[in-house]
């Protein structure tokens, strides 16, 4: 199982927020870059990236940021956050960014097919649920599109990789949200991968024993409450 570590950018610094609310911030640090390279030093292979400020107004907001780190590492990037454009995802992978993650405009059928076509496994799709709902623009808003219903929709399309995030888990290091994840898991077919809440190596184990492709994380990993080597040997 893949083991992506995460950075969440807001202002420029590498942040870690509480379910999601953009004034509850746990930490905040300076270097993203640094964060970055030690990562790589710790053996990952890919880098999971989320412009905050971008999620919340609707556009990338801290690309000067993503572009460094894309320059400073051989990290495989995946980048989310306010990409709502075919010119946002051509700016994110003309910084080196491997794969663009869409939330919000995801649940634009249309739009997803035309993207999907253009760019294929470029493009990964963000599941973010509360409630048993799917929440979009930085999480701010909740919509009345089920879970399952909209994984059906993205195993229709041909979406090549979901990035599941339980929103009540996240930044919270309560572990994962098995339950919605083995749900997500009987419906999507390729590659599937979890985020939220997940504390433990033990966490991960589990995850690995679900099926699930890759596992991100956040807080468990500044915090060392999993050692980001030990959890990429999974």
């Amino acid at each position: 199982m893949l083991v992506i570590p995460a950075i969440d950018l807001l202002n420029g610094k590498c942040v870690r927020l509480y379910r999601g609310e953009y004034d509850k911030a746990i930490f905040s640090l300076d270097d993203p870059i640094s964060i970055a390279i030690s990562f790589e030093r710790e053996g990952a292979s890919w880098l999971h990236i989320v412009d905050l400020e971008g999620a919340k107004l609707g556009k990338p907001c801290n690309l000067s940021v993503v572009k460094a780190i894309c320059e400073n590492t051989n990290l495989s990037v995946q980048l989310g956050g306010g990409i709502r454009t075919i010119e946002d995802i051509e700016k994110a992978l003309d910084l080196g960014v491997k794969r663009v993650i869409l939330g919000t405009t995801a649940l634009d059928k249309d739009f997803l097919k035309k993207i999907l076509q253009i760019y294929g496994d470029k493009i990964a799709v963000a599941v973010d649920s509360k409630g048993g709902k799917i929440a979009v623009e930085g999480w701010l808003k909740e919509t009345e599109m089920d879970l399952e219903s909209f994984v059906m929709e993205l195993e229709k399309l041909g979406v090549a990789c979901l990035i599941h995030t339980s929103i009540l888990r996240d930044g919270t290091l309560e572990g994962p949200n098995y339950e919605e994840i083995k749900k997500v898991r009987a419906i999507f077919s390729r590659t599937l991968i979890a985020s939220g809440g997940i504390s433990s190596l033990k966490d991960l184990h589990q995850l690995k024993e679900l099926g699930v492709d890759g596992a991100i994380i956040g807080r468990a990993i500044y915090e060392g409450k999993i050692n980001l080597k030990e959890a990429i040997l999974i």
